[in-house]
């Protein structure tokens, strides 16, 4: 699932938790939520990666 995207930031929600892209002229070609595929066009300066805290964390993994 795509929440937003720009030129700049594109977040995504994944069964893992959120992604965060950033760079510049970032563009989705291709989006198949039945699949799961997103291709991206564009600079890409970072990924960011954040646990789904709904899923259980490793602490909520480790104290079960």
């Amino acid at each position: 699932k795509v929440d937003s995207f720009d030129e700049q930031t594109v977040v995504a929600y994944t069964d893992l938790g959120e992604l965060v892209i950033r760079g510049s002229h970032l563009h989705i070609n291709k989006l198949n939520v039945d699949s799961g595929e997103l291709t991206l066009e564009g600079e890409i300066a970072s990924m960011a990666y954040s646990e789904n805290r709904d899923a259980g964390g490793f602490f909520t993994r480790l104290f079960k």
